[in-house]
């Protein structure tokens, strides 16, 4: 009776050996797939950090340029009784647009994170450089206005601080040109890995 059963062991250790196989074998894919989800659930996340450092950036340009543009021309506009009161709107020109920046800020730690680009870290920065040059300028403009500096050192520091804050597009215009390369970098860079999302994932 036993002899009649002699294949059952043979036939169990290959079984055995087989389910051990399928086991690794979906071990394997399941792994696979948790691999692939995971890089696209980080590619995802980058083209939506993305997205929001290209938005963040293309307002924190915009703005910019509305700081520095003189949509009435050259010289003090007659609205303002002196140039103390003209340059007391310029700052509320700035600082009306710090949510814009505060927005940039945010958008550059999540680049930082997710993405990690220098060069856009570095457009992210120099948005905030030439920000700064512009505040630098009005107060120098109301330092040298309210101390009545006549001197030429003082006028010279003056037609630079001019430029600074209404040179935009003018052929002195250093801030102009850097931050053309900023908003460049950034489209170059970013563009490119937002729209991987709608491609893939759409």
């Amino acid at each position: 009776m036993c002899r009649d059963f002699f294949w059952i062991a043979p036939l169990a250790a290959v079984l055995a050996n087989i389910g051990t196989f399928l086991v690794g074998v979906v071990a394997i894919v399941g792994l696979f797939q948790y691999q692939r989800w995971r890089s696209e659930a980080k590619l995802r996340a980058q083209a939506e950090v993305a997205q929001t450092c290209l938005i963040a950036g293309t307002n924190a340009d915009e703005a910019l340029r509305s700081i520095r543009a003189l949509p009435w021309g050259r010289g003090l506009p007659k609205r303002f009784d002196d140039k103390l009161e003209y340059y007391e709107y310029r700052y509320r020109q700035v600082f009306d647009k710090n949510g814009i920046f505060e927005e940039l800020r945010r958008a550059e730690v999540q680049q930082d994170i997710l993405i990690g680009n220098n060069e856009v870290s570095k457009s992210f920065s120099e948005f905030f450089s030439i920000r700064e040059n512009i505040v630098r300028a009005i107060n120098c403009l109301i330092e040298i206005e309210v101390e009545h500096r006549e001197t030429p050192e003082a006028q010279e520091l003056k037609a630079e601080c001019d430029v600074h804050l209404n040179g935009l597009g003018s052929d002195k215009d250093e801030l102009g040109p850097r931050q053309d390369n900023a908003i460049q970098t950034i489209n170059e860079v970013l563009r490119p890995i937002a729209r991987y999302d709608r491609n893939r994932f759409a």
